[in-house]
């Protein structure tokens, strides 16, 4: 042994070789192994000899190995079981027990049926294998076995056969698809039948008579009139839709109409021949309501402010003058616009040249790509040029539209000479100075270059293309100069002199766009020598592309849709607000409601709307303004802040006037479409300050309507002759109406009397607060002692009631706060403090 393994090589049990001496302990056999060192009492060795034991009582061996459990004796033995019959079957079972499987001839109980079963099968529990015999009522025997004990009247018995029967309805034979059992449907199958007609149909389910065929063939009858039936076989004829003429008796025209109507005066579509009761021809069509208010234009004596004279409605001409004939004046404008076209409004709708329609006249103004002239109306902003952008240079070539933004090259600039390299890319500006130096190099004909060393040589020749080059075009006079240099421009080809070409582009600009050349107009976009100001040019192109594109739409729309959104703004114009809700898309105005999807608006589209929402706006806060100052503050805070848009609002002359022409104003802004221009911002802001000026004169006006006081008078007249309404109410006029309405504020009222008159009779009475009152017309008078009316009389100025009796005032009478500043009758229920303001003490 050399090796652990030669151990295990040699001696397996980890002993000696010589066989074990002991025997195991179960059955006594000796131990067959080889002597061992573990279980050394043989409790876990199995004895694989034959097993010595016997089984039975018929000695018979236990066929398995000694260690293994020997259990029954299955040796097969033959029995006689207790029925009689032999059979082999293992020793350890008992005949008793043995189930006797040998086939015998027995009758069922049930059935009495006889049949071949096991000899220990019970017959009353064994099912009858013996086929059912019945003849069902569909005709079919029954499928099943014998079923005497279940079901044997076959009332629950379902028969699967194929059904024998016709479909409900057939007329052709087909028979039944379903099973037997299953009730039978109208025969479906697809024939081909008569309609009552005569018109053959292919494909009619069978079941269907033929006088219940719907034909949906024309119909070829004829029917009274002499034109064929147009409808259907299954219809009713008639319903001639064959285009005839007839007359209508009402109005005498003749009318095309289908033959089955009727010629009624609700068909004609002709000038309604009636004449209406101011003896004009009614101007609707005779399938309308005849015209209830006549629009045909008659001769008044009107004039509007131009002096033209008005044509007015026939129905207005007897009831309508003055200022609110103005707007029906038809006259031409034909008054220059600020774009130097002639407006093509009428004298009216322009109001009389302080608001002018916008221009529909092309604008032909250059875009600022200097490629193209703008084709829009002259009153929109001008759109991105779409024509292909010819920006390049000698590495690429831009692919872009004209108007959308470029890239510069990113590539190295390729400008050099033998004095100068520039090292920048070739899309910035150059870090090196043109070179000064004459070009060395020799042209075609052998002459000179004229141009500058390191820029493209012109083709042209000081000598030999002199008219060319020299007399054809002289921009500052220095072309025939011996030493004068020329730069070509590449993108047209002409030769320039440099000086006058440097100057040319050096000189200031009122508009932005690209450098184009001197001599032809057309734009500079290569040109090396002066690139840094052909760059600096299309910088400020570009500005003005990137702030057309970057505009916030989504912001712009925000903001309509809040002003839109305000109440007072929905309230006093409705029609207005709906419209711009539905140019934006939002759809109806209904806070309960998803909003459908926006639309999709353009810049110019979306400046407008938010010209006319702001707009809205001011005209709503203008009429809120009117209303607060009618109120008075006091009657607000008495009122609790009565809510704006109640039943209270435009209840006066002067809301209502304002509000009529705030319309007239609206009418026009929120006619217009796509665009606003700029002319029409500045007047309709004009026109808004003028009618913002107009609640203060109209006070003013009712003062000198009862007045003989000069002052006032006087006042009045200058402010209507500075808002002339045929002006646009500039800054400079808004300015001296406000001198002029304030320096009417030095006389109170109808009292037609400085402030300080006031004060001196005031001290001059020696009353207290509330004795002061004023009629109908506002002319101011007093009531002694008490303070309280307790007669009636009549104003010595215009002869109206005044006073009262009992102490209460005339109805249309008031107190006259402008006096003495009281705000109730100094014997009133209200007296007690209200006349005291807590901020005078």
């Amino acid at each position: 042994v050399n090796l652990g393994k030669d151990i295990l090589d040699k001696s397996p049990e980890g002993g000696c070789l010589r066989p074990c001496s002991g025997s195991l302990p179960r059955c006594g056999h000796a131990c067959v192994k080889s002597c061992h060192m573990l279980d050394m009492d043989h409790e876990n060795i199995r004895c694989n000899r034959p097993c010595p034991k016997i089984l039975c009582e018929n000695d018979h061996p236990c066929p398995k190995k000694c260690w293994e459990k020997c259990g029954p004796c299955q040796v097969i033995v033959p029995k006689l079981l207790p029925c009689g019959h032999m059979h082999s079957i293992m020793c350890y079972i008992e005949e008793e027990k043995f189930l006797c499987p040998t086939l015998v001839e027995k009758v069922l109980p049930d059935c009495q049926h006889k049949i071949k079963i096991p000899c220990h099968y019970d017959p009353a529990k064994y099912k009858c294998t013996w086929a059912c015999d019945t003849r069902l009522d569909c005709g079919h025997q029954c499928r099943f076995d014998c079923h005497r004990k279940k079901d044997p009247e076959h009332l629950e018995y379902n028969c699967f056969v194929k059904c024998a029967k016709l479909n409900e309805g057939c007329t052709q034979n087909h028979e039944c698809q379903r099973r037997c059992y299953e009730e039978c449907g109208q025969c479906v199958m697809i024939v081909t039948k008569n309609a009552p007609c005569g018109h053959e149909h292919k494909h009619v389910e069978c079941h269907i008579p033929e006088e219940e065929i719907l034909c949906n063939k024309k119909c070829k009858k004829i029917l009274t009139c002499g034109h064929p039936c147009p409808r259907k076989c299954c219809e009713e004829c008639g319903g001639c839709m064959v285009k005839v003429k007839k007359k209508v008796q009402l109005c005498g025209h003749e009318i095309t109409i289908e033959c089955h109507k009727e010629p009624d005066k609700k068909y004609c579509k002709k000038k309604c021949p009636m004449n209406l009761a101011c003896g004009h021809q009614c101007q609707a069509r005779c399938d309308q309501t005849c015209t209830s208010n006549c629009l045909i234009p008659v001769p008044t004596s009107n004039t509007c402010p131009r002096k033209h004279m008005i044509q007015l409605p026939c129905h207005l001409s007897r009831t309508l003058s003055g200022e609110a004939a103005w707007e029906y004046c038809n006259e031409p404008c034909n008054i220059e616009l600020d774009c130097e076209h002639e407006c093509d409004g009428s004298c009216g709708k322009c109001l009389h040249g302080r608001l002018h329609q916008s221009c529909n006249q092309p604008c032909e103004r250059q875009l600022i790509s200097g490629i193209l002239r703008c084709r829009q109306s002259c009153s929109s902003d001008c759109p991105p040029c779409q024509a292909n952008c010819e920006w390049k240079c000698v590495h690429s070539k831009c692919r872009k539209k004209c108007g959308t933004l470029c890239e510069s090259c990113k590539e190295s600039c390729t400008w050099s000479c033998e004095h100068h390299q520039c090292s920048k890319r070739c899309g910035e500006i150059c870090s090196r100075l043109p070179c000064t130096e004459a070009c060395p190099l020799l042209i075609k004909c052998g002459h000179p270059c004229v141009g500058f060393c390191g820029d493209p040589c012109p083709s042209l020749c000081r000598i030999c293309d002199r008219k060319e080059l020299i007399d054809d075009y002289m921009l500052i006079g220095n072309e025939d100069e011996p030493d004068a240099r020329f730069v070509v421009l590449e993108d047209c080809g002409h030769c320039i002199e440099s000086e006058g070409l440097e100057g040319w582009l050096n000189q200031e600009k009122e508009e932005i766009g690209m450098l184009a050349c001197p001599r032809c107009k057309k734009t500079i976009y290569n040109n090396r020598r002066y690139q840094d100001l052909v760059l600096r040019a299309y910088k400020d192109v570009q500005k003005v592309k990137n702030k057309y594109y970057q505009t916030s739409q989504r912001v712009q729309r925000k903001e309509v849709e809040l002003i839109i959104q305000d109440v007072e703004l929905l309230h006093d114009f409705p029609a207005e607000v709906k419209q711009l809700t539905e140019n934006l898309g939002i759809g109806k105005f209904n806070r309960g409601h998803g909003r459908p999807k926006q639309k999709n608006l353009s810049d110019n589209e979306l400046k407008l709307f938010k010209f006319q929402a702001q707009i809205l706006k001011k005209a709503s806060s203008m009429l809120k303004n009117l209303w607060k100052q009618q109120m008075g503050e006091h009657d607000i805070v008495m009122s609790n802040y009565l809510k704006y848009g109640e039943e209270s609002h435009r209840q006066t002359k002067e809301e209502q006037k304002l509000y009529d022409l705030l319309k007239a104003v609206l009418k026009i802004v929120m006619s217009l479409k796509l665009v606003i221009a700029p002319q029409m911002v500045k007047e309709v802001g004009c026109e808004l300050q003028r009618l913002t000026i107009l609640p203060p004169l109209w006070k003013m006006e009712a003062k000198v309507v009862n007045t003989s006081h000069q002052n006032i008078i006087k006042i009045v007249d200058s402010i209507h002759i500075v808002m002339d309404p045929k002006k646009v109410f500039v800054e400079e006029m808004e300015l001296k109406v406000k001198e002029l309405l304030k320096e009417g504020e030095k006389y109170i009222g109808n009292l037609g009397i400085s402030n300080d008159e006031r004060l001196m009779i005031l001290e001059a009475m020696g009353l207290k607060q509330g004795h002061w009152y004023k009629c109908q017309n506002g002319h101011i008078y007093c009531i002694t002692e008490c303070g309280g009316a307790m007669e009636e009389s009549k104003c010595p100025a215009c002869g109206l009631k005044i006073g009262g009796r009992n102490h209460a005032l005339a109805r249309d009478n008031a107190v006259a706060t402008e006096m003495d500043g009281s705000r109730h009758a100094a014997w009133s229920d209200h007296t007690n403090m209200n006349n005291f303001d807590l901020n005078d003490l």
